[in-house]
């Protein structure tokens, strides 16, 4: 998938730097600050899976994350406006 050969794919994650065409597999917390670029006219497919991370306190803490997820869904579309969604094709 993506054989892309140079560096103008890659991901900068504080001070690491993965570029695809080494490494297609980056797995990192997505809270810390990133940058990934794509300067190929190609198709880079990226993977985000949100854990769950075990608490004492389970329910009040989805009861948090389901308020904010509320509330941030109005901001979504400010930070996804550049962003292409892909539709697999029937």
């Amino acid at each position: 998938m993506n054989d892309i050969e140079d560096k103008s794919a890659y991901i900068v994650v504080g001070n690491t730097t993965s570029y695809w065409s080494e490494n297609k597999l980056f797995i990192f917390d997505d809270t810390l600050m990133h940058q990934s670029i794509n300067g190929t006219d190609r198709t880079r497919y990226c993977l985000f899976v949100d854990m769950v991370r075990p608490a004492p306190f389970t329910a009040p803490f989805v009861a948090i994350v389901k308020i904010i997820r509320f509330f941030a869904r109005g901001f979504n579309s400010v930070f996804y406006k550049n962003w292409i969604v892909l539709k697999k094709e029937a």
